[in-house]
């Protein structure tokens, strides 16, 4: 899904590119989810995700990349709040992103997916 986002922005179809960083992200942690936890949380909330893997590794004693997982998604906040529109709009809205939120979104689903 990160490729197809790189893609779609190289062709100028932000909202495209919004899209497939959305959903790399939110498949990405369900996964990360699934393995440490056995199964993956019934959201879609982009905004939600992060804290349920903060909460499971803290549960598995893994304080220090909680703690990490928690600082990013503040720092990202507003990011975050943007692909969940992106989610959201892809359904039942028409709504244009521009260069500048597509951008954003795919270096948030990137950064996040190093972390």
């Amino acid at each position: 899904m990160l490729g197809y986002a790189r893609e779609a922005l190289g062709r100028g179809h932000y909202d495209l590119a919004m899209f497939f960083s959305e959903q790399a992200l939110q498949l990405f942690i369900k996964a990360v989810v699934l393995r440490l936890l056995g199964y993956t949380p019934r959201t879609h909330g982009i905004k939600e995700l992060p804290g349920v893997v903060a909460t499971a590794l803290r549960e598995l004693g893994k304080v220090d990349a909680a703690v990490k997982i928690a600082e990013a998604s503040r720092r990202r906040r507003r990011e975050f709040a943007t692909l969940e529109e992106a989610y959201i709009t892809s359904r039942h809205l028409a709504r244009e992103f521009e260069k500048e939120e597509a951008e954003k979104a795919l270096e948030t689903a990137t950064d996040l997916k190093k972390l």
